[in-house]
């Protein structure tokens, strides 16, 4: 509506709507939230694209984040990082 984009960052995990979900463009989950919305049979992968949104983002924590944009799986690596504060 508008030209406006939508994301969403499913937290906390639990199940959403189909509708809501239909309405966002972006969504972004850790893999818990990712289990809650698709379920945990398959890869993290297949689970992306159960989701039904067009830009799918699950963080990994220390392992980086995996992203399914139109199709294409994109892997980015965590950086190295000394926390100072968690």
């Amino acid at each position: 509506v508008q030209g406006v984009r939508v994301l969403l960052n499913a937290a906390p995990a639990r199940a959403l709507p189909e509708a809501l979900l239909r309405a966002v463009d972006v969504l972004v989950v850790n893999e818990e939230e990712l289990t809650a919305l698709v379920g945990e049979h398959g890869s993290i992968a297949e689970r992306l694209a159960r989701t039904g949104v067009a830009i799918t983002v699950a963080t990994l924590g220390s392992r980086g984040a995996v992203a399914l944009v139109d199709g294409d799986y994109l892997v980015q690596p965590a950086f190295a990082v000394t926390p100072v504060d968690t």
